[in-house]
């Protein structure tokens, strides 16, 4: 009696199922988060917000610039809060403030004052052309010292805030959670974060980041080794230098990926080959002695 009335619920159940399959489309019943931002959360004095929508912001910069190292994406809401933090007062206190047409001067050698981590000419023009791209900023260009002349578009940045929170990120008890480095939340937006810590060259393929980040992982999981920003720039350097050497880049490095090495080697010329120290704790040294003794 008890498994007719299990395989009866069996069935209902796979009966269900197929109807919902039937009835609803797939983008229906797919696994699409709800939105959880709405312009009635946004606040231009909610301090908790602001910061989060910057880093929003940045995660939509790294998202477009797959070589460029995840390091930019708090660099990239830094700059963008600095910004904002000049306009406190009128944002706080003057709402037509957000249909502002002025211009502010932003010399970049006053920006590097101001940052925690210094930022080149290359990152201002690269996140300049980011906001311009979407509408966020307008920029008069000067060409000396570097001063640019910004004009936020206030209601155009909170739409883009708006938009990447939703995207990025979720609301849990009024507070911002980024939820793109967990395992099973928002896979379809974002990869797994890489070990890749610098900005990979322009003229890099996909097949070729790839590789990077493979023997970048061989290092750190076979042989243990740092690839602290410093080392991996080393490497990439290195991977350069045989470029011009009439190497192939993709060859160079697949040859470390399946000879499991530590550094990249000449395609033609012998090189003498770096292997990682061993680590000899006190059990192994006191080993060697009783054995020469």
């Amino acid at each position: 009696m008890l498994k007719a009335i299990s395989y009866r619920l069996q069935k209902l159940k796979q009966y269900k199922q197929s109807y919902l399959m039937q009835t609803y489309s797939i983008a229906d019943i797919d696994n699409t988060p709800p939105l959880s931002f709405s312009e009635s959360d946004f606040s231009w004095t909610r301090e908790a917000f602001i910061v989060g929508g910057c880093l929003a912001v940045g995660y939509a910069y790294r998202n477009e610039k797959q070589k460029r190292s995840w390091a930019n994406v708090g660099i990239v809401g830094e700059i963008l809060r600095y910004l904002l933090n000049t306009h406190n007062w009128n944002l706080a206190n003057n709402a037509k403030f957000l249909h502002n047409d002025e211009y502010i001067g932003m010399p970049l050698y006053h920006l590097q004052q101001q940052m925690k981590k210094p930022i080149s000419r290359f990152v201002w023009r690269q996140f300049l052309n980011f906001c311009e791209q979407h509408n966020l900023i307008e920029v008069k260009r000067m060409l000396t010292h570097g001063i640019n002349h910004i004009r936020i578009k206030f209601l155009n940045l909170r739409d883009f805030i708006i938009k990447q929170l939703n995207r990025w990120a979720k609301n849990i008890n009024g507070n911002i959670v980024f939820t793109h480095n967990d395992r099973f939340a928002f896979e379809r937006y974002s990869s797994e974060k890489t070990l890749t810590a610098i900005d990979l060259p322009d003229d890099f393929t996909h097949d070729e980041i790839v590789l990077f980040e493979e023997f970048l992982k061989i290092r750190a999981e076979i042989h243990h080794l740092n690839n602290s920003p410093q080392e991996q720039q080393k490497l990439l350097d290195r991977l350069q230098e045989l470029q011009k050497d009439n190497c192939d880049r993709k060859e160079v490095m697949r040859r470390a990926i399946y000879g499991k090495w530590v550094q990249f080697y000449h395609l033609s010329k012998e090189e003498p080959r770096i292997y990682p120290k061993k680590h000899r704790n006190g059990l192994h040294s006191i080993g060697s002695f009783v054995q020469r003794e």
